[in-house]
Parts: C-alpha cells; sequence; structure tokens
C-alpha cells in the first residue's frame, strides 16, 4: 500500500468530521494551502484539542496527566488528489490518526511519543516541536504537536527562521495582537509542512521550503491561461463567476501573472512612445520636418584629402604644417579604432555576463513554482533572441549614426556600421531578458509567514538590485561605445568643421544616455514599488510607523535615503557619462 492509499485509510475511517477554527484559516491561506492541508500544530488548551484537534484517548506522562496526550485526530477533509504532496513517503505523518500532543513546559516527551508508539524505532530522530516553543508561549498556546524528524531538518528549522519568529511575536505590537487573537488552534504554513515531512529548510533563505510549493499547488493552474489567454485582462475588471470554469484560485494567478508583467509593459509603453516621437521628429516619415539623417552632410564637412596633400614647390612651412596635421589626424584615426575595439569587446562582454546573470534571476525566482523553470529559461532566451534580430533586420534601425559612419569612420574601418549593428542587436535582446527576469522577481507565491515573507521579498529585492547594477553597467558600456564612436568620428573631419560635428554628436549622446537611464526606470521601479508595496502590506507588522519602518529596513524593503543613493547613481549612470567623459577630456 503506497502512502496516497495510506493516507485515504486514515481519512477514511470512521472518525468525527473535523471542524475548522475560522479564526486561524489566515496562516495556512497565506501559504497557498487547500483545507485538506489545514494541520492544527497548536492549541490553547485541552479544549481546543478535542474540539478541533480530535479525542483524548489517554494521557501519556504519569504524574501528570494532563502534560502529554495521546489524541485520535478528526477526520480531515478529503485529501485533493491532484497535488503531489500526498505522493511524498512523509505524507501520511500530516493527518495521522493518532498524535502526540505535549504541553510547551514538558520535558519527558520524547518517553511519552516511545509509550504511544512503542513498535517505532526512533533511533536517529528528534522529536519536535513543530511549534517553537517560545513562540508558543508568547503566542498564548500551551499545547503543541510534536513529530519525528532527523536531526539535520531539525537544526536547519530551528536556527534563524525560529529565531527571528521569536523576537517578532517580543514585540509590543505583536503581544497585543496574539492577546487579541480569537484563534484556539493554529494550523501549520508551508514551513511548518515541510519540516513535518522531514524536509530540510534549506540554510537562511529557506530555499527548500520555496521550492515545496510545487507539492501544494495544483498542477493545471495554468491551464486556464493556456487555453483563454483573454482572460487576463478581463479577470482584472470582472467578478471571477463571468468567466465560466474559472475560480478565485485562477483569478488569483492571473492577477499575479499580470502584475509581474509591469515592467514589461512600462517597457513598451517607453518604446512605443519613443518610436513615435523618432519617426515624427528624426525620420520625418510624413514630412513635417527634415530627416537628419537623410541631410547629415549639411552637418558633417566632408573632408577633401587633396586638401591634405603636399604640393610641390609650396613653402617649408606650410609643408610641414600639412604633414603635423596629417600626422595627427592618422594618430587620432588610429587611436580611435583601438579605443573602439577595447570599448566594443568590453560592451560585449558585460552584455553576455549581465545575460547569465538574468538567466540565473530567472531560474531563481521561478523555482519555487509549479513552473518548470528550464522550459521558460529557453523560451525567455527564444524570446529575446527574436527582439535581438528583429532589431537587426528592422530598416533604418540606426537612421542617425548609420549616415554619420558613411560619411566618416566608413573610410577607416567599412564593416564599422554592421559591427555596431550586431552589438546593438544583442544589448537589446539582454536588455529584454533582463526585463523578462525582473518579471519572474514579481510572480510572487502564496504568502508564508509575516517573517518568512519579508525575507523571501527580501531575497527578491536583492536579486532586483543585482539587475539593476548589471543594467547599469551594461547601459554605460553602451553609452561609452557611443561616445568612443563619436570621438573616432571627429578624427575624419576637417579642424573648421568639427565644432559643428560636436554639437550633433554631443546631442545623439545626451539623447541616447536620456533613454537609456528611461529604461533603467522604467523596469526598476516599478518593480521596486511593487515589492515594497507588498511588504507593507504584509499582516501583523508593527502598527506604529517607526517600528513598521525599522522592520522593513532591515529586510532592505523601505524607502531610505542612504540606501537609495547607489540605487539612483544607478539609474542615472548613462547620463553622468557624457558630463563626465567631458570633464575627464578638459583635464586630459
Amino acid at each position: 500500500m503506497n502512502d496516497r492509499d495510506q493516507l485515504r485509510r486514515n481519512v477514511n475511517q470512521s472518525r468525527t468530521r473535523r471542524p475548522i477554527d475560522q479564526h486561524a484559516i489566515r496562516i495556512p491561506q497565506s501559504s497557498g494551502l487547500l483545507p485538506c492541508l489545514y494541520i492544527p500544530v497548536a492549541a490553547r488548551d485541552t479544549n481546543a484539542i478535542e474540539t478541533y484537534v480530535g479525542r483524548v484517548l489517554e494521557p501519556l506522562a504519569q504524574r501528570s496527566p494532563d502534560k502529554a496526550l495521546l489524541v485520535e485526530s478528526h477526520e480531515p477533509d478529503e485529501p485533493d488528489a491532484r497535488l503531489t504532496i500526498w505522493g511524498h513517503p512523509g505524507a501520511a505523518i500530516l493527518h495521522h490518526p493518532k498524535q502526540v500532543w505535549v504541553h510547551v513546559d514538558y520535558s519527558a516527551y520524547r518517553r511519552a511519543y516511545i509509550r504511544a508508539f512503542p513498535d517505532i524505532d526512533l533511533s536517529g530522530f528528534v522529536l519536535d516541536h513543530i511549534m517553537n516553543r517560545r513562540v508558543a508561549r508568547l503566542k498564548g498556546f500551551n499545547y503543541l504537536r510534536i513529530v519525528p524528524i532527523s536531526r539535520q531538518a531539525n537544526s536547519s528549522h530551528g536556527g534563524l527562521s525560529e529565531g527571528w519568529a521569536v523576537e517578532y511575536h517580543s514585540t509590543p505590537r505583536m503581544i497585543e495582537l496574539n492577546k487579541a487573537s480569537e484563534a484556539v488552534v493554529q494550523y501549520a504554513d508551508l514551513s511548518d509542512v515541510v519540516k513535518m515531512l522531514n524536509m530540510e529548510g534549506g540554510g537562511s533563505f529557506m530555499q527548500n521550503v520555496n521550492d515545496a510549493q510545487k507539492l501544494v499547488d495544483l498542477p493545471d493552474r495554468w491551464s486556464p491561461l493556456l487555453r483563454q489567454p483573454h482572460t487576463v485582462f478581463f479577470s482584472l475588471i470582472s467578478d471571477s463567476t463571468a468567466i465560466p470554469g474559472r475560480n478565485p484560485m485562477q483569478k488569483l494567478q492571473i492577477t499575479r501573472l499580470v502584475i509581474a508583467g509591469v515592467p514589461l509593459i512600462s517597457l513598451f509603453s517607453l518604446v512605443l512612445i519613443f518610436g513615435y516621437v523618432a519617426r515624427d521628429y528624426v525620420r520625418c516619415k510624413d514630412g513635417k520636418c527634415e530627416a537628419i539623417g537623410q541631410n547629415i552632410g549639411r552637418v558633417l564637412m566632408a573632408d577633401d584629402p587633396k586638401a591634405r596633400e603636399l604640393v610641390p614647390g609650396e613653402p617649408v612651412w606650410d609643408a610641414k604644417k600639412k604633414a603635423i596635421a596629417n600626422s595627427q589626424r592618422t594618430a587620432s584615426i588610429y587611436g580611435g579604432r583601438l579605443t573602439f575595439i577595447l570599448i566594443a569587446i568590453t560592451n560585449l562582454l558585460t552584455c553576455t555576463m549581465a545575460g547569465g546573470i538574468a538567466c540565473f534571476v530567472l531560474i531563481r525566482s521561478l523555482a519555487h513554482t509549479t513552473i518548470h523553470p528550464i522550459r521558460w529559461l529557453v523560451l525567455a532566451i527564444a524570446v529575446s533572441i527574436t527582439v535581438g534580430l528583429t532589431h537587426y533586420y528592422v530598416p533604418d534601425s540606426l537612421a542617425i549614426v548609420g549616415p554619420v559612419f558613411t560619411e566618416t569612420t566608413f573610410h577607416d574601418v567599412p564593416t564599422i556600421t554592421e559591427l555596431l549593428k550586431r552589438l546593438t542587436s544583442f544589448g537589446y535582446a539582454v536588455i529584454f531578458l533582463l526585463s523578462l527576469a525582473v518579471c519572474t522577481i514579481l510572480f510572487l507565491g502564496n504568502a508564508s509567514s509575516t517573517p518568512d515573507e519579508l525575507k523571501r521579498l527580501s531575497i527578491r529585492m536583492k536579486h532586483l538590485q543585482l539587475i539593476l547594477y548589471v543594467s547599469t553597467l551594461m547601459l554605460v558600456a553602451a553609452a561609452l561605445l557611443m561616445r568612443t564612436v563619436a570621438q573616432w568620428s571627429l578624427a575624419f573631419i576637417p579642424p573648421e568643421g568639427q565644432k559643428a560635428a560636436a554639437t550633433l554628436f554631443s546631442g545623439l549622446m545626451t539623447i541616447e544616455a536620456g533613454l537609456l537611464t528611461l529604461v533603467l526606470a522604467a523596469v526598476y521601479l516599478p518593480a521596486a514599488f511593487i515589492l515594497q508595496t507588498r511588504a507593507e502590506s504584509l499582516p501583523d507588522l508593527p502598527e506604529t510607523e517607526p517600528e513598521r519602518e525599522k522592520v522593513l529596513q532591515n529586510y532592505d524593503l523601505a524607502f531610505s535615503l542612504p540606501q537609495s543613493l547607489p540605487r539612483i547613481a544607478a539609474i542615472l549612470g548613462p547620463v553622468l557619462v557624457g558630463p563626465i567623459g567631458e570633464m575627464v577630456s578638459r583635464l586630459g
């Protein structure tokens, strides 16, 4: 008999149907647990045990009969066979018909458990209070369920997470809330379920707890989205009954999907606005103005090679000045080419590194969901490559820069336009991949308890900051590449025309730096706002503003000027490239 059949056998025994404490369902609901996974782990007194847990069969402590109890549990809800958790080897213990409950102050609980289950070999196992005893005292629960788990599982759950919970429930705010609570039992959250299954917590980030979300999520929760993609918009403006076959859980997933797509929506909006402006005021498709690219020759004075040739019989001083000018021009051209090669390689390496980090963040963000991370990574890379190829094959993708190269650097490196077009297309593909990674950061699963949720949001905020910094590095490299090309192009223009060309190049660099900065802001700012809003909306946070801000700042989830300065500088990085480069060139 497998565990699934054993569980059904346990449930189908003739036991009293278990009632649910409606005042205690917030914790399992916030972990996304269905009613069949409402597992009592703590009770205020024996009356609460008799009502919401089961019938007390016998006392297990000889001298203190009320300190350890063998309980025959009430019959829980029918297990939902779609959940993969029922196939886990340890699932039978979750709703075991015989359970041991002990008082928080009782120390001989191992002896009591052996008395209840004399045939179970506890070698290599410890008996764990599913809820930390110090936390139970703070919350007013006198009885706790105990289960056998390995020492490794016990230690991985008993450090940072439970220590934070003790500190959290010791605050004046939580003391008052716990006193006012009408719940007489507490049901397990996802981390409790993971511990009962004898799974390790996964370190300070509780990664295994995040991975275990797959065990309690319905496997078909995405099928309505795949069958009815039009419901993504409809679900936000209609009642859940408006679309046949969709339940509130599916509507919640659609809402999460839309929220996760906010950075992409912002990015596409920015691209559409910029594309409209470029069409009407740069390319001038409707004849509203002179197209800049087609009239670039009116700004860039063509270089006349004959003016640089030595004329036989001309004065020695004039010939010497021409030779010096030719030498300086050649040095500028060669130096510009070498600098371009260096910056281009730097740009390529930076984009590659940014793409790798985007893949890492995408996999980590989707690791705890029912979505297959590798499949979605392959899909994200394929879509990003499509974006890059679209830019590469779109006519006039370098509407202004292309004609500039034709008039200048083309004479030194004929393939310069093609090289820059490939680099730019690769950069756009990586930017889109980074944006998709940000979307996966915002695809938040079901919330667990407030401390665990704060830690999870803190990890995602760190991933978001990592993407911000690597994106800044990549876009600064792109801005430096454009500046290098501009300086290189000036070497092909006669001295008397360089001032006009420099004015044009300055405008080009300003618009590019501004656009890159807006791209950073459009992707990062909405994402940071969503994460901070999610953190601020968590229940059980301190009521007073200073205390709440302190808790959120500890997790880097609140706005703080000192903490925000590096991020502000990162967003403004592309804009600062021009002025800083100009200052350095003047100092040189």
